[in-house]
C-alpha cells in the first residue's frame, strides 16, 4: 500500500537558463528518505534559455541508482535527433496537459502530473516550453 508523504509543485518559465529545483522527501515522522527534483536539460536557442526538455529525477537513500525521466514538448520529441541529444541514456516522454508520469525506486514512487503547459511560438513547433507546471 502506498502512502503519500510529500507533495511538490514546480513551475518552469522560458528565460530561466539555470532552472534546477530539488526537494527533500521525508516520511510521516519527518525522517529524511530521499530527494526529487526537476532540472532544465541542455537549454536551446540563441540565449540558451529555452527549455525543450526537463529532467525529472528521484533519489531514494536505500537505492544506489537515481531514477531519471526526460519530459519533452511534442515537437522536440518528434525530432528524433533532438530527442536523442536531449534524452541521452534516459527514458523520455512527450508531455501534454494532464499527462501523468512516474519514477520508482526501492521504497519511493514519484507520480507527477503536468498541470499546465504553454508553448513558445518558436521552432520546432510545440518544441519549446513557455511555461510548464508540474505537481
Amino acid at each position: 500500500m502506498l502512502t503519500r508523504v510529500s507533495e511538490f509543485r514546480s513551475l518552469v518559465q522560458m528565460g530561466e537558463p539555470d532552472y534546477d529545483e530539488a526537494f527533500d522527501v521525508k516520511d510521516s515522522s519527518g525522517a529524511y528518505i530521499g530527494e526529487c527534483g526537476v532540472a532544465l536539460v541542455a537549454p536551446v536557442g540563441r540565449g540558451h534559455d529555452q527549455a525543450a526538455a526537463l529532467q525529472v529525477w528521484l533519489w531514494d537513500k536505500t537505492d544506489p541508482d537515481t531514477k531519471v525521466k526526460v519530459l519533452m514538448g511534442e515537437g522536440a520529441y518528434r525530432d528524433t535527433a533532438l530527442r536523442d541529444q536531449l534524452a541521452k541514456d534516459h527514458p523520455s516522454i512527450s508531455v501534454k496537459p494532464g499527462a501523468i508520469f512516474e519514477l520508482d525506486s526501492y521504497n519511493l514512487l514519484l507520480r507527477g502530473t503536468v498541470e499546465k503547459l504553454d508553448y513558445a511560438e518558436l521552432e520546432p513547433a510545440y518544441g519549446v516550453f513557455a511555461e510548464l507546471q508540474l505537481l
